[in-house]
């Protein structure tokens, strides 16, 4: 059997590097124990301080790969080295290092407010709304409507998405489709965009509802003298 400890121990490698890793947001990545052998072997790994393993202890059934997921969630930017130590069968064990370095997302946005100017009833519009990561590290935001106006109305602004992972030094497109229902009326509504462990944003969204304008040709329409049983006909036009 000591061959196969040793062909499991050489497949674990000497460190894992998490790099750069956003504060709050859950990171993981992935071990793996691959048993050549006939023989089932038990597993255990210990330390690893700031770090979680699933499973932490266990059986890598024979001719099989057990992947272990190794876990942590920073509460502050921080850089952090521990020594996770896996064992054999109480037997043979290898140390190995992880380390990585946490770090604040932080978004922000091209505009706060969106104005959509005036729309004809029935129509619609779209504007497009950029949110950029500035950061090394990726940055997930969650967007929240706050209505300014009071009582219930109806739903005019449609968000092309309300959460969603930005990667590091990249831009995410929000479209905002304005859709008018209602003929004179003004709509105003606010948005928070919060990034996970990061700051936070606001921006609103405005337009307006033009109503289509109709009139008749005519106010009154005279058919005069008719004769008995006769028939006539006049046009009106709306």
């Amino acid at each position: 059997m000591d061959k196969y400890y040793q062909q499991i121990l050489d497949s674990i490698p000497e460190s894992i590097d998490f790099n750069f890793i956003t504060v709050k947001n859950e990171s993981v990545r992935s071990l793996f124990l691959d048993n050549q052998s006939n023989m089932s072997i038990l597993f255990t790994i210990e330390n690893g301080e700031g770090y979680t393993f699933e499973p932490s202890s266990g059986v890598v059934q024979r001719h099989r790969k057990q992947e272990i997921k190794i876990k942590i969630t920073p509460e502050s930017a921080i850089v952090l080295v521990a020594n996770a130590k896996i064992t054999l069968d109480d037997k043979v064990s290898k140390i190995m290092k992880i380390s990585s370095i946490s770090k604040y997302p932080y978004l922000t946005i091209n505009k706060s407010s969106l104005d959509f100017g005036v729309i004809q009833i029935g129509k619609y519009t779209i504007q497009e709304l950029v949110i950029n990561n500035t950061e090394s590290v990726p940055a997930r935001f969650t967007i929240s409507k706050h209505s300014e106006q009071p009582g219930k109305h109806p739903e005019v602004f449609y968000l092309s998405a309300t959460k969603g992972e930005i990667p590091p030094y990249s831009a995410f497109l929000l479209k905002i489709k304005y859709v008018t229902f209602f003929p004179a009326i003004n709509s105003f509504e606010t948005y928070t965009l919060k990034t996970i462990g990061g700051n936070v944003l606001r921006f609103s969204c405005s337009g307006s509802c033009l109503s289509l304008s109709t009139y008749l040709n005519a106010k009154c329409v005279n058919f005069k003298s008719v004769p008995l049983g006769g028939q006539m006909t006049k046009l009106i036009r709306v």
